[in-house]
């Protein structure tokens, strides 16, 4: 036997055991470097909300110092529940959490409710308007996640029904009065069939 081969056959369970505490290391090493980037991850995520309400207010204040008004309502309640829906929504986009895009379709369907409906002729009321909001929002979050569209149109159907409800009722009470006019001359429509028969007849 040569005198490598010696010394290799007595620093193999060196070699052996230098490997098992070498591998067990880099394994910790980078499972504990995935944590570390996956809680830097979870931080930023977390502070998009803050971030994104903080530039809207920063904004929304600088513009009142100034006494810029794009739009008439602009320093009131109501723009300020949409400027906190716009702020749900964009956190939706960009960190793909669709759960937040119905409270923030909510908040900015009732603050448009409030500062714009009652500008609008066609516009509904409170409670048909409220119906509308949830739908659209529910839609828009099943779109997202491929969820149920049910809820959102069952909503949006009873929504438009009531809507629509006094034109169906004026409907129904003109031909309610067109049945009536029929009732008391419907006599008179015999005797001219009758008429138009003989007439018909002799040419």
């Amino acid at each position: 036997m040569k005198l490598y081969d010696m010394i290799k056959m007595i620093n193999r369970p060196l070699f052996s055991k230098t490997f098992l505490l070498i591998v067990p290391y880099q394994k910790r090493t980078f499972e504990s470097s995935n944590h570390i980037s996956f809680e830097v991850n979870k931080m930023k995520k977390q502070w998009t909300l803050p971030a994104i309400i903080l530039v809207e207010i920063g904004i929304y204040f600088t513009l009142m110092q100034y006494n810029i008004v794009l739009f008439q309502g602009m320093y009131s309640w109501k723009a300020i529940l949409i400027l906190f829906g716009m702020a749900l929504f964009i956190q939706a986009i960009i960190e793909k959490k669709p759960t937040n895009i119905l409270p923030s379709t909510i908040l900015i369907g009732i603050g448009i409710h409030f500062l714009w409906g009652k500008s609008i002729s066609f516009w509904p009321d409170d409670l048909i308007a409220i119906l509308f909001i949830l739908s659209v929002g529910i839609i828009l979050q099943a779109f997202r996640t491929k969820g149920e569209f049910f809820p959102g149109i069952i909503l949006l159907l009873i929504g438009l029904f009531l809507y629509f409800l006094p034109s169906i009722i004026a409907f129904f009470q003109v031909f309610e009065r067109m049945i009536g006019y029929a009732e008391k001359f419907w006599p008179l429509s015999f005797i001219i069939l009758g008429f138009y028969l003989l007439f018909a007849r002799k040419k």
